[in-house]
């Protein structure tokens, strides 16, 4: 069963959200430590699942100053919260393309094969626990997440918001400003790198 989502729109009425988006574009201080005082939880916690502790402050901090500076940007299609939402996820993933971790070519199998949409094709992963199992179980817990630390940047992004944060495909493309079919795949290309890489957990072998 999947985990209640959290909703970063969540704890607040239009009333109040346009008030804040009025104190925000006239620059007032006041509307913007209110703001970054109620999200300052949900947005560390991303934060922190996508570049880890020692950057998840200073990501946050730089999200919420480029969001203040371009309020007059803001369109309204969505929330005010769920616009700081995804700041905050693509400032996280250009801290880790800048880290050098978007290394997909490293994971390249010789012996895979692609099915007729360009998804991979793993053999024997289709009878292993999944990813929301695996995190449940505590002696598995540390080795998937250390093994989604290792991800490249795009396949470790879809995996923490699908999985960690609980949005469906359609959120999730959203926050990453892709299409619902480019998020699906990717999804899927991001749980068959991440079953190469956790072989030895799903076969009892974590060490």
């Amino acid at each position: 069963m999947r985990r209640a989502k959290p909703d970063p729109s969540s704890g607040s009425s239009p009333a109040e959200d346009d008030a804040i988006l009025s104190g925000l574009r006239s620059g007032s201080k006041e509307a913007r430590a209110a703001l970054a005082g109620e999200l300052a939880g949900p947005l560390l916690r991303v934060a922190r699942r996508l570049v880890g502790d020692q950057d998840a402050q200073d990501c946050v901090q730089d999200a919420l100053l480029q969001a203040f500076r371009n309020v007059d940007r803001f369109e309204g299609r969505s929330s005010l919260r769920t616009w700081l939402y995804r700041i905050v996820v693509n400032a996280g993933l250009q801290r880790l393309r800048a880290r050098g971790r978007n290394r997909e070519d490293a994971l390249e199998n010789p012996y895979s094969e692609f099915d007729a949409s360009g998804c991979r094709m793993v053999a024997d992963v289709g009878d292993l626990p999944g990813v929301e199992d695996l995190l449940l179980r505590k002696e598995t817990r540390d080795c998937v997440r250390a093994a989604i630390d290792e991800l490249p940047a795009d396949y470790r992004a879809v995996i923490v918001l699908h999985h960690l944060e609980n949005h469906g495909i359609g959120e999730v493309a959203d926050l990453l400003d892709i299409t619902p079919g480019a998020a699906k795949m990717r999804l899927h290309r991001a749980r068959l790198a991440l079953a190469a890489a956790l072989e030895p957990v799903f076969r009892g072998a974590c060490e």
